[in-house]
This record gives structure tokens, C-alpha cells and sequence, in this order.
């Protein structure tokens, strides 16, 4: 708080107090690392295709380009209603602007349009057999998949199927994948229900009953 008859603190002073290259490359550091930030969710947005991941690079890239910002105009007074949003706060000074830039970030940032995602068995559920696995049917439309085989092949039995890969499109946030396991296509003993959503990394494995 600024006592009475006591000027506001200007940039000039604050680089007196921490140094020139403090300063300079506190501010400039902050704004590389927040580029870097920014391209990594442009150029591999799969990285950051979690919900929880989204939001903490928003938040941390907010974080630099508020410090860059308020390193070199610290006298400027920002301010931040936030009972707009149905909270009773106003914040000022540098965590308005931390603030204003997250939630700006966080609402602008597209999510992933088109990715490939590697889908492994959950923890517990049912192990099928690689060569004994019969992809039958998707709904609601058929993306681009691969099934993934484990390295341990056994001549038996091909071998576990530990996953698959499928490549969601703009379109759909999930797929359901109807699976018949048996010795060969047109010989089918028993028939499972495989969902894959965009924001998971294990499917969910359910025997349809009667088959």
C-alpha cells in the first residue's frame, strides 16, 4: 500500500531495486516460456487433449504473460470484476491481469479437432486374444483404427490384444465398436460392446448378453 504523499513505484525504480538483468530477463524469460507453451499446444495439441492439461497450460501461460506484462508497466492499475463470472471478487493489480488472460485462454483455446489415441484394457477387465478378435461393426461411423498386439506372441494363440489405436475426427468424441471373438470371422462365440472416448486412454470392455 502506497503511504500518503509518497509517489507510485515506477519501472525505473524497480529496475534500481532488482537489477537491469534481473528485470530484463525475468521479463523476457517469462514471454519465451510462454511462446514455447503456446507452440507446443499448436503443434502437438494431442498433449494436451486432457481437460486438466488444458487448463493448467492456460493457466501457466497466463501466469508468464501476466509477469511480462506487469514487469514492464507495473504502474498500470488492472482490475478484474469477477462478479460477472457469479463471484463476488474484483481482484487488482497483477492477479486481474493473471486472471483476465487464464479465462480469455481457456475459452479461445479449440480443442484437438482430429487425433490418434492409444486405448489400452482397463485395470481388471477381460484379456482377448489377438488372432481370436473380430472388429464386426462402429457406430457412429467407422474412424481410422489399428488393433495393437502385446510383443509376448505366442504361436497358439497370436498373442494378447492390449489395445487399440483410433483417430477421432472433428465430429465425434466417441466411437462404439461391436467385437466378436471366435476362430475366424464367420465363426463367432461370444460378442462384446468396446467404447472409446476422446478424453480416455483405457476402453470399456462389456459382454453382450446371448452371444
Amino acid at each position: 500500500m502506497t503511504k500518503k504523499g509518497t509517489p507510485p513505484r515506477s519501472s525505473s525504480l524497480r529496475i534500481e531495486e532488482m537489477g537491469r538483468p534481473l528485470v530484463i530477463g525475468l521479463a523476457f524469460g517469462s514471454v519465451l516460456l510462454a511462446t514455447f507453451l503456446c507452440l507446443v499446444g499448436i503443434f502437438r495439441p494431442s498433449a494436451i487433449q486432457d481437460p486438466i492439461a488444458r487448463f493448467l497450460l492456460c493457466l501457466l501461460v497466463a501466469f508468464l504473460f501476466s509477469v511480462f506484462v506487469s514487469v514492464l508497466f507495473p504502474n498500470v492499475n488492472y482490475k478484474l470484476n469477477l462478479g460477472k463470472f457469479g463471484i463476488p471478487i474484483v481482484l487488482v493489480g497483477p492477479a486481474a491481469l493473471w486472471i483476465a488472460l487464464f479465462l480469455l485462454l481457456l475459452y479461445k483455446l479449440p480443442s484437438e479437432s482430429v487425433g490418434g489415441i492409444d486405448f489400452a484394457p482397463a485395470y481388471g477387465s477381460e484379456r482377448l486374444q489377438y488372432n481370436a478378435t473380430w472388429v464386426l461393426d462402429w457406430k457412429p461411423a467407422t474412424p481410422i483404427y489399428y488393433k495393437l498386439q502385446s510383443d509376448n506372441i505366442n504361436e497358439s494363440t497370436g498373442g494378447t490384444l492390449e489395445g487399440f489405436y483410433v483417430r477421432f475426427d472433428e465430429k465425434h468424441d466417441t466411437y462404439e465398436a461391436e467385437i466378436g471373438v471366435g476362430p475366424a470371422r464367420q465363426y463367432i462365440t461370444a460378442r462384446y460392446r468396446v467404447i472409446f472416448r476422446r478424453n480416455a486412454s483405457t476402453y470399456e470392455l462389456e459382454r453382450i448378453p446371448g452371444q
